[in-house]
């Protein structure tokens, strides 16, 4: 994610606070990244150096207008018109994370050798609540490279307890 992105997102929150839209914005912003998740092109038109940014914007006013927020409309047709459509994603996760803090919510991102059992999750995310002292979201992932053990991102902070991190420690320790 690039600082002007974050800087855009920040933009469109602010605002979101300021009109109590917050929520509202979130769904808006959705819906317009389901229509580029689902039709890639659509991203490809409005980024095109053939067309001019106003022309961009305008194509996706027409497409939008009165469908979504109008702030947020103003909004996605200002990154249209500056070039920054291809942004777009990393604004909406921005905004996301931006959301989930002002709702006291983090989201805890699981990695683990294998797949974990609902139980196993449970567990964590009342974990991560108890120590957080607040609501988490946990997405669980796998990656076979950690050979076993688990790593959790959240809120900006790893804990790694892999066996792969516990090799390299060790290896480490050897070398010296």
């Amino acid at each position: 994610m690039t600082e002007l992105t974050k800087e855009y997102a920040e933009a469109l929150f602010s605002l979101g606070m300021e009109k109590g839209k917050t929520d509202s914005y979130a769904e808006s912003l959705d819906t317009v990244l389901g229509h580029f998740r689902n039709e890639p092109e659509y991203i490809d038109l409005l980024s095109s150096p053939g067309i001019s940014g106003k022309e961009r914007a305008g194509l996706f006013c027409a497409a939008f207008e009165g469908k979504i927020e109008e702030d947020v409309l103003s909004f996605i047709c200002l990154l249209c018109e500056r070039g920054h459509i291809r942004g777009y994603e990393d604004c909406v996760g921005e905004y996301r994370t931006l959301l989930d803090a002002s709702h006291m919510i983090s989201t805890a991102r699981v990695v683990s050798a294998v797949p974990l059992t609902e139980d196993q999750l449970k567990r964590i995310k009342e974990n991560l609540e108890a120590q957080s002292r607040h609501s988490v979201t946990v997405i669980s992932e796998t990656d076979s490279a950690l050979i076993g053990g688990v790593v959790i991102e959240m809120d900006g902070k790893v804990i790694d307890g892999s066996i792969r991190r516990r090799l390299q420690e060790v290896k480490e320790v050897i070398s010296k």
